[in-house]
């Protein structure tokens, strides 16, 4: 159940204590292990109770949130780890389908915040695909006996999910959407800052309300963007044959009926 929280601090407060759902004025929410400002930009994310990563791009608009995130990480004992951190980028990628992005460690020393890195990628839940254990080169020949089997459940196995950036729906129809494609992670964004969020998000799917001319001008806006020109998007509206759209949505259904034109928008497994 997401808890609704009066003020900024008391959600910073509660998601640094493990809250998993919760919102407060401005956008600011979170979802799992993620802390997102203005209602899509991902602020944070939880690796560990004891560790966490800050995004160290300036935020969308000025707030004082990461301030306040900062504070009560060094209440916590934590503290920046500096030096480069390889897996970071394995992280966020595979958790939050996020590339080109920069961000802080926190930890109470180094060695715990490599070992919450590592739990994250988790290599050893990785199939076996028959690479020699002892001289781990990428020369090594495999193991006898056919592995592609092996290998493509392993990559199935670290791939991380497609991405639905569902634009302007209502949080009703964005529930029934994560049953419709329960294999994508779908996220929400606004209308105002929707163009900026496909930019970061690396969706692999648009659906957006083009009911409305707020709706029907973002679809152009997006496909004039350059991440927004070989993204598929699904127009929601009442009539067909929106601009901008591959296919338009019934306005006038549950989005259950729309799981056929979704999947075959949506990248093969």
């Amino acid at each position: 159940m997401e808890v609704a929280m009066d003020d900024v601090p008391s959600l910073i407060e509660s998601y640094l204590a493990g809250a998993r759902q919760g919102v407060a004025p401005g956008g600011l929410y979170v979802e799992g292990d993620v802390l997102y400002l203005d209602g899509w930009w991902q602020a944070a994310f939880r690796l560990a109770t004891d560790a966490y990563l800050v995004q160290a791009e300036p935020p969308p608009s000025s707030t004082h949130a990461i301030e306040l995130l900062q504070a009560g990480l060094v209440r916590r004992g934590l503290q920046t780890i500096p030096g480069e951190h390889p897996l970071v980028h394995a992280v966020t990628y595979a958790e939050l389908s996020l590339t080109g992005v920069e961000w802080t460690l926190w930890a109470s020393d180094a060695e715990r915040g490599q070992t919450a890195l590592t739990h994250r990628t988790a290599p050893e839940t990785a199939p076996d695909v028959g690479w020699s254990a002892s001289a781990p080169s990428v020369w090594d020949h495999p193991a006898a006996g056919d592995v592609s089997a092996d290998f493509a459940a392993s990559l199935q196995a670290v791939m991380p999910p497609s991405v639905v950036l569902a634009v302007g729906l209502d949080p009703e129809r964005v529930a029934e959407l994560e049953a419709v494609v329960p294999d994508c992670r779908v996220q929400a964004a606004d209308l105002g800052g929707a163009v900026a969020a496909c930019g970061v998000t690396v969706p692999h799917l648009v659906i957006a309300d083009a009911a409305t001319e707020d709706g029907r001008r973002f679809l152009l806006e997006f496909r004039a963007e350059a991440c927004g020109r070989h993204v598929p998007v699904a127009a929601v509206a009442d009539d067909a044959g929106v601009t901008g759209a591959d296919v338009t949505l019934d306005a006038a259904v549950s989005p259950a009926a729309w799981g056929d034109q979704l999947r075959a928008l949506l990248p093969e497994a």
